[in-house]
């Protein structure tokens, strides 16, 4: 998730499309690329970062494992605003020009709180359905229930496969989870302090 690469060479190189260029490829971790983009290769700071569209939904204690939630969270460390953007999968493709322009919107929306100089991340999730079918959008907590994680063995195979079944998070759609299972759009914002304020508190009081 936000793994770096250290002590081996990173190389960078010009994507290109039909004749015109695209951008820039690292061969690096998604927080490689936050850190090479605002170290090295651009000429002045971006006033948004967005990472994403990834496939495949990054909610509940998921955001933890995420490249995508992690190259956010750099981008908000250099003091630069982002947003996380994934989507749930099923078993079609995904067309994902229609979750850009909902995000764009989601910009535009909350342009305001997306302002240089604040470390505001937020973790945007999409479910599994045609945009037309989306409920609408939740502004969410993060669920913190674990997965009911087990290892298993698989015939002709060497090792242990992990095979995690998804947490239960009660049915409060106030939970990102929660929100995806019913249709809406999960928008949770995410902070960078890990510190627990309620034992540092009684630690201090100690």
């Amino acid at each position: 998730s936000h793994s770096v690469t250290l002590g081996a060479a990173l190389h960078a190189e010009e994507v290109r499309y039909r004749g015109e260029t695209l951008g820039t490829s690292l061969s690096g971790t998604p927080v490689d690329c936050v850190k090479y983009a605002l170290c090295e290769h651009l000429e002045q700071r971006p006033d948004l970062v967005v990472s994403g569209i990834n496939l495949g939904a990054n909610a509940g204690i998921s955001a933890f494992y995420s490249g995508t939630v992690a190259a956010a969270m750099e981008a908000a460390f250099f003091g630069i605003p982002a947003i996380a953007v994934s989507t749930e999968m099923n078993s079609g493709p995904v067309d994902c020009l229609p979750l850009a322009e909902i995000t764009k919107g989601i910009v535009l929306r909350l342009r305001a709180l997306l302002t240089a100089g604040q470390r505001v991340v937020l973790n945007v999730n999409f479910p599994a359905l045609p945009p037309a079918a989306f409920k609408g959008l939740k502004i969410t907590r993060q669920g913190l229930a674990a997965f009911q994680d087990r290892f298993e063995r698989r015939e002709g195979q060497r090792g242990v496969y992990l095979a995690g079944v998804p947490a239960e998070h009660g049915e409060a759609l106030n939970i990102d989870v929660n929100a995806l299972k019913a249709g809406y759009i999960s928008v949770t914002p995410l902070r960078q302090d890990l510190t627990n304020d309620d034992l540092f508190e009684q630690f201090k009081a100690l």
